[in-house]
């Protein structure tokens, strides 16, 4: 992994734990040069959330010998579950199945990490995008949202953070936030359309606004990690993957080493 690659990463390692902690009670330690983030009660309570572990061990410039190490001799909160999310060469994810395998732990999912260099043009239909900055603007959203993906009230002028909405007939159809990492970098934290809306442009209008707005901010590159079915959305638009990372669990047995 080159050093550029290194440098996008560790931004996006502090962009995900910053978006997190602007929008729910989460926090995070940094342990032996590596990053241990922790969803909080607050996310992992959710309804709305799926995600199988409470914590993330970052796993970046590590062994899996090394970052299997750190997990077991750190106690991670809440109920203790955890994932390892390893950055790899794409070439690399066979052997490295294969070591976390040897050491208890199972493949669960693959991830990209993907940029774009602004200004960035795009097409997208013209519909109204607010940036989200009072508990009026919140309760709008929610009206739409609350049974599907809320957005987060504490997201509403949160320092480090520009949050948007769209609408469509006076309803929120979608919204999406950014955080800022450092002066010229930005990272889409979430970006979300209701179901009665999709397929009408809505996350192509709040994305290329999002674009416009960090560039008018002085940034020059967007940092996002696509959900499976957004990975055509965003190659299309012209982001292009610079990372690879997977996600591994661990056996019963190195969660009960933990607790």
């Amino acid at each position: 992994m080159d050093a550029l690659s290194v440098a996008e990463i560790q931004l996006f390692i502090q962009a995900f734990i910053q978006s997190f902690e602007s929008a729910y009670d989460s926090s995070h330690r940094h342990v032996e040069g590596t990053d241990i983030f922790y969803y909080g009660p607050e996310f992992s309570a959710s309804p709305h959330e799926v995600v199988p572990y409470q914590s993330i061990l970052f796993g970046l410039n590590k062994t899996p010998e090394e970052l299997h190490a750190l997990a077991r001799t750190n106690k991670f909160l809440g109920d203790g579950s955890y994932a390892l999310q390893v950055f790899h060469r794409e070439s690399d994810l066979g052997m490295l199945k294969l070591r976390f395998q040897a050491l208890g732990y199972q493949y669960f999912l693959p991830n990209l990490l993907q940029s774009i260099e602004l200004p960035a043009a795009g097409e997208a239909p013209a519909l109204a995008i607010d940036l989200v900055s009072n508990t009026r603007q919140v309760d709008l959203i929610n009206a739409t949202f609350s049974n599907f993906k809320p957005f987060p009230a504490k997201l509403a002028g949160a320092q480090g953070c520009s949050a948007f909405f769209a609408q469509i007939d006076h309803q929120a159809a979608g919204w999406g936030y950014l955080v800022y990492p450092d002066a010229d970098t930005a990272y889409v934290g979430g970006m979300f359309t209701a179901p009665a809306f999709r397929q009408r442009g809505v996350a192509s209008a709040i994305l290329n606004h999002m674009h416009r707005f960090a560039f008018e901010k002085g940034v020059g590159k967007i940092l996002l990690v696509p959900s499976f079915m957004a990975w055509n959305f965003y190659s299309r638009r012209g982001y292009r993957t610079i990372a690879h990372f997977s996600t591994f669990l661990p056996s019963e047995e190195s969660m009960s080493a933990n607790k």
